[in-house]
């Protein structure tokens, strides 16, 4: 439903935004009824900065400016920005990547494959937004709102860009940030338990996340873990999925899957032919995760050799099960930065840790606020389950009371197991390493790559891989 109030008059727009403080003369404000807020409260204080029009959902107590109403104005806003910026995505080849986890590792490997393939490409994603020789680094959205998006799409065709990569959060498919969007390959990685504090329920979680498969080209091509997502409830035609997975059913079927220190080795048999591939990535969630990269390269028409060669040359993403060697050395042991903060993700990285160490696993993890206190009790029992040690300690609350967070996960530990419970983040990292033992791991989950802490009224300067890396040097000296 879309009408109209225009009062008599037809402004020129500027700029479009949901934001009163990003307001200039000439606006046009979008009112967004959030879940914490409503925006329609501000639909006087937008006019009196200058906004000449508004998008409503519902009446508002202004009458100088045309108002435009809709069913679902956070679809407006996207739609609105996009063709604003001259629909800058009709001029790229867009893959989108959504699923639990696994997104980042996938769309960096498509982002530097297709680089050196020869095919210009830019990537958004929750470790940072790239277009060439811009970069943003550590975005608060691991998918840009639409504003930001379209205008991150116009900077790629300006410079000449073929490909835009991008991660596809189960919150921008909610809030239709992707609205406007067509996809030519889309990938679903895995659906298991998150952000239930947005969707309200997994059933609600796992719709949202099969959506994406609205979002194809009619000639799109859909990829997706057959081992990790029912595909019989994608809403696509059979033939415009190509599957992936261990079982006899993937028409991409990893085997021979072999995990060491030193990286992983799998074997593959696709509609395109069979080949062996190597990577520095070490777990079998990495095979995974390579697999539907090289499913998305060869629907692009790549061919398996060339595609193994960039599988092998590449890096991984800081804070994805990411080593530090020279804390390694120093030591004694293996230490191990992680980014997983979901149960799935914790269980799957403890399994790797298990299986490339002859010692025991000593974990350091916890719970982040504002995001699914129900899978906190669930992340207490995987970590006190499957590590030898597991430290319970502060991870992002944000404005949620932290020793809330650490009783939510207590619910879920085995008492019988052993584990410590360590708020202060630094010296529970202290404490692991401490403990540790020639031939054990460590592994320190849940923030990866993040570079601050974020608290109630304040952001608290915080990597795990710098903090590690300063204790290791006072403990050091101490073997």
């Amino acid at each position: 439903m879309v009408s109209y109030c225009l009062n008599g008059s037809d402004p020129e727009i500027v700029k479009v935004t949901s934001h009163s403080s990003e307001i200039v003369p000439g606006s046009l404000f979008v009112c967004i009824e959030g879940t914490q807020f409503d925006s329609h409260q501000l639909a006087k204080e937008a006019v009196e900065k200058g906004a000449v029009a508004l998008v409503v959902e519902k009446s508002v107590d202004v009458n100088k400016v045309p108002l435009i109403r809709v069913k679902n104005s956070r679809k407006a806003e996207a739609m609105l920005a996009f063709e604003f910026a001259g629909n800058p995505h009709q001029n790229l080849s867009v893959i989108g990547i959504t699923g639990t986890n696994g997104k980042s590792t996938v769309a960096k490997f498509l982002h530097d494959a297709l680089n050196v393939l020869g095919k210009s490409t830019a990537l958004a994603g929750t470790v940072y937004y790239v277009v060439g020789d811009e970069k943003i680094s550590f975005p608060k959205h691991t998918t840009p709102p639409p504003r930001e998006l379209a205008n991150l799409m116009k900077m790629a065709v300006e410079k000449g860009f073929e490909y835009f990569v991008m991660e596809v959060s189960s919150h921008a498919l909610k809030q239709h940030r992707v609205a406007p969007l067509t996809f030519d390959v889309a990938v679903i990685t895995n659906i298991t338990r998150d952000h239930l504090e947005l969707h309200g329920s997994l059933e609600d979680y796992i719709l949202t996340k099969l959506s994406i498969a609205n979002h194809l080209e009619s000639e799109g091509i859909l990829l997706a873990s057959s081992d990790h997502v029912e595909i019989s409830r994608i809403p696509l035609d059979r033939n415009r999925i190509l599957t992936y997975g261990k079982g006899r059913d993937a028409q991409i079927r990893i085997s021979n899957v072999s995990i060491s220190s030193d990286g992983s080795k799998f074997w593959l048999d696709t509609p395109f032919g069979s080949h062996p591939f190597m990577t520095k990535l070490v777990g079998e969630h990495n095979v995974y995760n390579l697999t539907a990269g090289v499913g998305v390269l060869l629907t692009l028409g790549f061919g398996l050799q060339e595609i193994a060669d960039r599988v092998l040359e590449f890096t991984g993403l800081e804070g994805r099960f990411q080593f530090l060697p020279s804390v390694s050395m120093s030591l004694g042991f293996d230490v191990v930065i992680d980014f997983a903060h979901t149960p799935d993700a914790l269980y799957r990285v403890i399994k790797t840790a298990r299986q490339i160490t002859k010692g025991r696993v000593i974990l350091v993890f916890g719970a982040g606020g504002l995001a699914d206190p129900g899978k906190r009790p669930i992340m207490g029992r995987v970590a006190s389950k499957y590590a030898d040690v597991a430290i319970l300690t502060m991870d992002d609350p944000k404005s949620e009371d932290p020793d809330k967070i650490l009783e939510d996960v207590i619910q879920g530990m085995d008492k019988d197991a052993p584990y410590l419970v360590i708020p202060d983040r630094r010296e529970a990292i202290e404490m692991a390493l401490t403990v540790a033992n020639k031939g054990d791991i460590v592994l320190i989950t849940g923030r990866g790559h993040e570079e601050f802490i974020p608290l109630k009224d304040k952001m608290i300067p915080f990597k795990d891989a710098r903090v590690v890396e300063e204790i290791a040097r006072k403990l050091g000296g101490k073997r």
